[in-house]
């Protein structure tokens, strides 16, 4: 049987700088490469819908709760029984005005759009007036609001835009 020897070589003050100088170029290498990457996440677009399983959520709230800042709910064909609030950017699509409706159930706003930021897009469905007694829509505290291709149904006070810090197109 014969034996192996293993032979170690000690480095030198010099070496050893060396080494430790070209690791640290490498680990910050990599973090100037990460670095613009680690805040950076892309929009995700999520689906609401009647029927369990085939969509993310069933319930545009819970979409909404859901969702991070600058998403996308598209909503399928359906009648959501529910109060909507939301209160960061997004935009709330429904698949067409004919087929998607919106009845809240309470007395409160259908939808309440407040310190959301920039941007708050709602478009392509229908508001009841259900149970509301308020507003149907109220935005406030908001930049850059838009709703588009929203067909309102009863109720007495569609609209309400109170202290919005920028643009609202409706």
């Amino acid at each position: 049987m014969s034996k192996t020897k293993w032979y170690t070589k000690t480095l030198c003050h010099c070496e050893r700088s060396v080494a430790i100088l070209v690791a640290l170029a490498l680990v910050l290498s990599l973090a100037i490469v990460a670095l613009p990457m680690a805040g950076t996440v892309a929009a995700s677009t999520i689906t609401v819908g009647p029927s369990p399983g085939s969509y993310n959520y069933t319930s545009i709230q819970a979409a909404i709760n859901a969702a991070s800042s600058g998403d996308t709910i598209n909503v399928a064909a359906g009648t959501y029984d529910e109060n909507l609030n939301i209160t960061k950017a997004l935009t709330l699509k429904g698949e067409s005005v004919a087929s998607v409706t919106l009845n809240p159930t309470t007395t409160s706003y259908a939808i309440g759009v407040s310190s959301a930021g920039n941007d708050v897009t709602i478009e392509n469905l229908t508001i009841g007036a259900g149970s509301a007694t308020n507003f149907l829509v109220h935005v406030s505290h908001v930049s850059n609001f838009t709703i588009q291709n929203v067909k309102v149904v009863g109720g007495e006070k569609p609209w309400n835009l109170a202290d919005n810090r920028s643009a609202a197109s409706i």
